[in-house]
């Protein structure tokens, strides 16, 4: 990935406030995407950068303008699990709605170059200990501008973590960086069961994790999502690293933490975004081996597939 400036010509607007007209389109084939820079374990007070990248896929020269200050260019939505949006910093909403000069550079990238910059979240909302979903809008002519056209990025996952004392963020921050080694490229649905299946019977807690969405796995529950809904979103942050462990107690019947002696993968259906994989897995008894047919459901989220719920039906034995 690289960054390349063709064309820069300096400008400056007068920015009074922000004029809510329609959106319009952009350039089709021009992208805009966000990723975490740095990324690390979060806890609050922390700074949560933010890279930005704009990538002309088009077959033309784009040219856009980039503000000195990018918050007359970048806009975020964020969210809680709870839906609720989390409100601007002062910050934010103090240069937004001053009267002063905004200074820009207008950039042209040629087809296939790309553009980014990083910026600091914590600048743009006003964030405390949580889960949230990140998405951001760019405005290519400014915030200001008539027509307002913008960009709309991918969603990140933010999670920032209670305060814990120097030795448990030092804990975390390993887990956190095995995770991240452990993240390969996007695999097909039946990959992702299968590596599941294997990590639990090979007692791989981290590779047993990758690919499970344990907010989703713990809301099967009607009475479980009720109650959770109702808690605070510390508390649903202790909730679902406590069901973490239930998830990996291999004596709870008819679980995917039950370790199986072998497995085998029946069929498998998905579409762009849900997938559903049926497993054959078989337990070794005393005396006897139990046949269970597990039946995954898997959603998928920027890429990537994850688990986020299953059925169980009792084969018999053999």
């Amino acid at each position: 990935m690289y960054t390349v400036i063709k064309k820069v010509v300096l400008g400056c607007i007068f920015f009074t406030t922000i004029l809510f007209a329609p959106h319009a389109q952009p350039q089709t084939g021009v992208h805009y995407s966000i990723s975490f820079y740095n990324q690390q374990i979060y806890f609050p007070g922390d700074p949560i950068q933010i890279r930005m990248s704009i990538k002309n896929d088009s077959p033309s020269v784009y040219t856009f303008r980039i503000a000195d200050n990018r918050i007359f260019n970048v806009e975020f939505e964020v969210v809680d699990l709870r839906n609720v949006a989390q409100v601007h910093s002062e910050h934010f909403t103090t240069t937004r709605n001053s009267v002063q000069r905004v200074y820009f550079r207008e950039i042209s990238l040629n087809p296939g170059e790309e553009f980014s910059f990083i910026e600091t979240l914590n600048h743009y909302k006003i964030l405390d200990e949580g889960v949230f979903v990140i998405r951001s809008h760019f405005y290519p002519e400014l915030v200001g501008s008539a027509s307002m056209p913008r960009f709309t990025s991918n969603r990140l996952t933010l999670s920032i973590r209670p305060g814990y004392r120097l030795h448990e963020r030092v804990v975390l921050a390993t887990e956190e960086r095995v995770q991240t080694i452990l993240q390969a490229q996007p695999i097909p649905p039946d990959e992702v069961v299968a590596k599941l299946i294997e990590a639990r019977m090979q007692s791989n807690r981290q590779r047993f994790f990758l690919h499970l969405d344990v907010t989703s796995l713990y809301r099967m529950d009607p009475r479980r999502d009720s109650q959770f809904r109702r808690i605070s979103e510390q508390d649903q942050f202790a909730v679902l690293q406590e069901f973490q462990d239930v998830l990996w107690d291999p004596s709870i019947q008819d679980s995917i933490s039950r370790i199986p002696m072998s497995y085998q993968i029946l069929r498998t259906s998905y579409d762009a975004t849900t997938a559903q994989v049926e497993a054959i897995q078989r337990y070794q008894m005393n005396s006897f081996v139990e046949v269970k047919r597990f039946s995954y459901r898997l959603n998928r989220r920027d890429g990537v597939w994850y688990v986020v719920s299953y059925t169980v039906t009792n084969m018999g034995t053999e």
